[in-house]
């Protein structure tokens, strides 16, 4: 499994050391130059480990793709681009301009 950058657990999770993949309610990644690897190897591997939704930060065009769990595959549920205020769809209630992310 990977260290994602951003992990939001379910709630009732009790652990600081140790969180099962069931545990976790949403993973982000920031793409970094081997963005393949976050839209690819770890989407895959995310959806394996059943973790129900998946975002993927673009830091080079500041847009956030949100995947969600379809059965055993992540479907694309949303883009949001630059100069866009949306809602990021999802258990937790975010609204994000990603052209204000630094």
């Amino acid at each position: 499994m990977f260290a994602p950058d951003i992990p939001v657990f379910r709630r009732g999770t009790d652990s600081d050391l140790h969180v099962e993949p069931h545990e976790i309610e949403i993973l982000a990644e920031v793409t970094s130059t081997g963005s393949d690897r976050d839209r690819l190897t770890k989407m895959n591997r995310y959806a394996w480990a059943e973790c129900g939704w998946y975002r993927i930060i673009d830091q080079n065009t500041l847009v956030i793709d949100v995947h969600r769990l379809d059965g055993d595959l992540c479907r694309q549920a949303a883009a949001i681009a630059l100069g866009t205020a949306a809602p990021l769809p999802g258990p937790v209630p975010l609204t994000i301009a990603p052209g204000t992310l630094t």
